[in-house]
């Protein structure tokens, strides 16, 4: 699942969001995964990322 994010929306109600989405990835099961991904600058977490990190991390698959 991935969760597309601008700048302006970069707040402490994304890092709630974040930890819910990885409580998701961890209930869905091993074949899934979340990503927050904003356009320039990603939270400091897990699975939170750049655009141009995401799709490294897509190609890679």
């Amino acid at each position: 699942m991935v969760e597309a994010k601008g700048e302006h929306l970069k707040n402490d109600d994304s890092r709630d969001k974040l930890e819910l989405g990885l409580d998701w990835q961890v209930r869905a099961g091993e074949n899934f995964r979340y990503y927050m991904v904003f356009d320039n600058e990603a939270i400091a977490a897990p699975n939170s990322c750049t655009i141009n990190e995401f799709l490294k991390t897509v190609s890679a698959l």
